[in-house]
């Protein structure tokens, strides 16, 4: 039987699950992997960076991390660019436990990393409306105490979604105040929620017809917020599903058509994971790329 655009539920199933698309091994074991070896990291991180856990954000309770250069005084923090991070997880399987993978190499390059964690998107538990504006309410309390600092906005898989449901926030209708982010870094992003809603999944997410409409980018190019002079950065693994890249460019190409300068890239011999754990690596050629697109303010990134 087809669904969508896929010629079979089986299909959509292989094209929504990137476990099964790593060359490394099972799908069980790399999915096991990857939570062992992020929340390794994020461990590691925060013992040896100056690292704040914890901090509230908004009523729900959620809370970010924030680790901030080693080498710098808190004086000059307001010199140094602040990346906010958004875990992957389809919207409830992970935490910022395992987000503080690239907190050594980005703070000892003198970049504030801020982690966002966010109430599960499970149903009973919290909705993606909800979480969603969690995500907002984290990009302006982060801005709140971050006033002068370019502010630069990234997230993996389902995060990457979470960064585009703020990149299109109607401010003014939140009664928010414009966070004026200055890039996007999307991680194997995965975007549309109308796809997300046939897959089994969704019977714990729970994304409702409203929501999938209101938070798919095809629905809102219109809804942009970002100052024009914004950079996107999409970066895909080559044993990412077909469907999450086919997502990306179609994304990318909306953005293009509102000005938006946008750059796609597909990495050799990485998968949907390894493309995140290989962030604590000081010398990963990804984050030499994207500091070079942070710390150079986007100037003759293209």
């Amino acid at each position: 039987m087809a669904v969508l655009h896929f010629s079979s539920t089986e299909e959509l199933a292989r094209q929504l699950s990137p476990s099964r698309w790593s060359k490394r091994m099972s799908a069980y074991e790399v999915v096991q992997c990857h939570l062992t070896n992020t929340k390794a990291a994020t461990e590691v991180a925060r013992k040896l960076t100056k690292c704040t856990t914890d901090i509230q954000y908004c009523n729900s309770g959620a809370t970010i991390d924030i680790y901030y250069p080693s080498n710098t005084k808190e004086a000059d923090y307001s010199d140094c660019p602040v990346l906010m991070f958004i875990y992957g997880g389809y919207w409830h399987l992970l935490s910022k436990d395992n987000g503080g993978v690239m907190a050594i190499p980005f703070t000892q390059a003198g970049v504030i990393l801020v982690v966002v964690s966010h109430t599960p998107c499970i149903i009973g538990k919290a909705t993606m409306s909800q979480i969603v504006d969690e995500c907002r309410s984290a990009c302006c309390f982060v801005r709140n105490k971050f006033p002068s600092n370019r502010l630069f906005l990234s997230g993996h898989s389902s995060g990457s979604h979470l960064a585009f449901c703020v990149m299109c926030t109607n401010w003014d209708g939140c009664k928010m105040n414009n966070p004026n982010i200055a890039g996007l870094i999307f991680y194997s992003g995965y975007f549309d929620l109308e796809v997300f809603q046939k897959h089994e999944e969704n019977t714990t997410v729970g994304i409702t017809d409203q929501e999938a409409r209101a938070f798919t980018p095809k629905y809102n190019t219109q809804a942009v917020s970002t100052p024009k002079d914004c950079s996107c950065l999409f970066y895909y693994a080559e044993y990412d599903p077909d469907e999450f890249k086919r997502q990306g460019k179609e994304w990318m190409k909306a953005l293009t058509d509102c000005g938006i300068k946008c750059k796609y890239e597909v990495l050799p011999e990485l998968d949907h994971f390894d493309i995140i754990e290989n962030l604590q690596f000081v010398d990963n050629k990804l984050n030499m790329e994207v500091l070079h697109f942070i710390k150079d303010g986007n100037n003759g990134y293209y």
